[in-house]
């Protein structure tokens, strides 16, 4: 009787199996993302000239509009901004100046400018990864006033020079009943500059 000895055999894949395995693993991923990148792309040229999703002034919504039509959407929201004045408080009483004569105003095609710029910086892939990002995320751009500063001070002085006074010298008249004391008044100016720095502060807020 004979001991057998029997070694362990390993199976291995054919080369050209594995070859084979590989390269359609490569081609199928080459493929996803292929249509991955044409998806992104195909949605980056759908908002040429359009401002992207998740794009908003303030809590306006400027998603899919073109320029004109978020220009006119952000305008008619912020008319507002040039109605009413600046009160100033006099010894008179109280003095008003209206926002007309100041322009004061948002710029909504400034805005419009900065909404259709988001996401549209860098190459290609960066645009496309930067819109999608925008859609997920969101943007907001935050609108602030713009205003003639130089005709917020001229008008203010305008009405201080209207408070101030001359002084008058008291006198006496004779008359035919013997003499009339008319008094005098004390002349008054007005420093402006404290009005002109608030307003100015004032005039800036939203």
């Amino acid at each position: 009787m004979t001991d057998e000895t029997f070694e362990p055999t390993t199976t291995r894949p054919r080369p050209r199996a594995a070859l084979r395995f590989a390269i359609a693993f490569l081609v199928g991923l080459i493929a996803a993302m292929a249509l991955g990148v044409g998806a992104l792309y195909a949605y980056d040229q759908q908002y040429q000239g359009r401002i992207l999703p998740g794009v908003r002034v303030a809590d306006i919504d400027l998603a899919g509009l073109t320029r004109e039509e978020a220009v006119e959407r952000v305008a008619a929201a912020y008319t507002f901004v040039g109605d009413g004045a600046i009160q100033v408080n006099t010894p008179d009483g109280p003095l008003k100046v209206p926002y007309r004569l100041l322009q004061r105003r948002v710029d909504a095609e400034a805005l419009v400018d900065a909404a259709l710029g988001v996401g549209r910086s860098g190459g290609a892939v960066d645009r496309v990864i930067a819109g999608a990002r925008t859609a997920m995320r969101g943007a907001s751009i935050e609108p602030t006033v713009s205003f003639d500063a130089e005709a917020v001070a001229r008008n203010i002085e305008r009405l201080a020079r209207s408070l101030d006074r001359d002084p008058v010298d008291a006198f006496v008249s004779t008359t035919d009943e013997g003499f009339e004391l008319t008094e005098g008044s004390h002349g008054r100016t007005s420093d402006a500059s404290a009005a002109i720095e608030a307003a100015l502060s004032a005039v800036g807020e939203l």
